[in-house]
This record gives C-alpha cells, structure tokens and sequence, in this order.
C-alpha cells in the first residue's frame, strides 16, 4: 500500500484526508512555541498546481500534504525549479514509492518566483504542498510547496506560486 500509483482517486482522497489530519497534529504541537500559530498553516484555495512548468504531467494525489524529513540534496533544474532530495522522517516514509525509494527520497520543488527560502543539505524540515506523481519520472513529489517550516529553528516561511508561471527554461524536469 505504500506505492500510490495503484490506488483509486476517491481512497487517496480519504487517505490524503486523514494523512493530512495526521501529520498536521504533531506540528500544531511544536507551532504553538514556534513564531506562528497553527491556523497560518493552510493550503490555499484554487488550482493546486498553480506556478507549475508543464502541469499535465502531474497526478494530484492530495491537495493539500505535510512531509517531514532532512535535505540530502538541492540544485535547480532546467525548468527554473528549486529541486529538493528529502530522506523522510519515519511518519512520512509511506509517501515514497519504489522510483522516490530508488531515488534516495521525496522530491520537493519550489517554484520560479516563490519567496520560499531555499533549504540546504542537512535542514530538517516540514514542507506543505501538493503531494503528485511526476508521470515523466515515476516518483512522487511535494510540488508545488505552499509552505516550510525548520523543524530545528521553528522558522516558517508560506509563499504562492506566481500567476503566471514564471520558467527559467523549457524541459520537464
């Protein structure tokens, strides 16, 4: 059941529903000795694949997805996109399929023109986004983020995606 490429939209719906419940209560938790409170985390309405290069190749899983872990590796792709390699933290570690496995993590990506920080290697972090498979590489991603939150500092930073999208470049990545 970890591999969600084979379930059916309306039980990742569900299952998106209540991992979303889930993840969300150990980090109002830690946010009330944070800087912000629990009700400034939230997804915002609309497209959930706003700011995306080329959304058609992602299959929206969840809307609205915590996940936790520290950052093995950051570059930018062709495309513009901030790209994110996070091993997961073991409540989040059911997110990743066999590609995001063989891959070493979940694939986080911060859009052109975002005003979210940039993590480095070593960061522990929580990200919200939309939770998609990328059908061109076959694992599943947190694109776009919404939000970050440092698990270490309790710093956390919420930024949309520009309308339009802004590109860098012209592939896939």
């Amino acid at each position: 059941m970890g591999d969600h490429q084979h379930r059916s939209p309306l039980l990742l719906r569900r299952l998106g529903t209540i991992a979303i419940v889930a993840a969300m209560v150990p980090l109002a938790v830690s946010c009330r000795s944070g800087p912000a409170s629990p009700t400034t985390i939230s997804c915002p309405p609309g497209d959930p694949l706003q700011g995306v290069y080329s959304p058609k190749r992602l299959a929206v899983l969840s809307t609205c997805q915590w996940f936790q872990g520290t950052v093995t590796v950051v570059d930018v792709r062709s495309d513009g996109d901030f790209h994110v390699l996070m091993k997961p933290d073991s409540k989040s570690a059911a997110m990743l399929n066999v590609a995001n496995v063989n891959a070493g993590g979940m694939v986080v990506e911060i859009v052109p023109g975002q005003t979210l920080p940039h993590p480095a290697v070593g960061d522990h972090l929580a990200v919200l986004g939309t939770y998609v498979l990328d059908t061109n590489n076959g694992w599943n991603e947190i694109h776009p983020v919404w939000a970050i939150k440092n698990l270490a500092t309790g710093a956390l930073s919420q930024g949309l995606p520009p309308v339009p999208p802004e590109y860098t470049g012209s592939s896939n990545d």
